[in-house]
């Protein structure tokens, strides 16, 4: 004790600010929160991920809808010029007396349609290739 009655020694009541304190300190609360942060990062790349595999495989599996449902309607279309040109042939046939004369004709009729067809050269199936946007170079999303 000093004459005054004044300790002159200061006296600390907490620890120095050194980094260690509570929680341990400053440099493991940064090293949690990074480890926090690469873990939400990680965490978000799956997810995107995930989406991305679910939208294609989405995509692929609508197209597939598409050709099997072109095929079956195809495959009716089919069945429906056949029984239709066998119901024409076997009427001329039966019109002109003898059905293979019918079917002669419509062979014939079909024929000729196959020859305009070939000389023509139409363009049946339109292939469209998509146009992709062009990105300026970073992304949103």
């Amino acid at each position: 004790m000093s004459p005054t009655g004044l300790d002159q020694s200061p006296k600390r009541t907490t620890a120095p600010d050194d980094g260690i304190g509570e929680n341990g300190g400053k440099i493991q609360r940064l090293s949690r929160q990074t480890r926090s942060l690469v873990d939400d990062v990680k965490s978000w790349v799956e997810l995107k991920m995930t989406l991305t595999q679910m939208e294609i495989e989405e995509k692929v599996d609508e197209k597939v809808n598409e050709a099997v449902n072109g095929a079956v309607i195809a495959a009716m279309f089919f069945m429906a010029a056949l029984f239709g040109l066998t119901a024409g042939a076997l009427g001329l046939g039966h019109w002109l007396g003898h059905p293979a004369w019918g079917f002669l004709i419509v062979m014939a009729l079909m024929l000729i349609g196959a020859l305009i067809l070939r000389a023509a050269k139409p363009k049946i199936v339109a292939i469209n290739t998509p146009q992709l946007p062009i990105s300026s170079g970073s992304s949103d999303e």
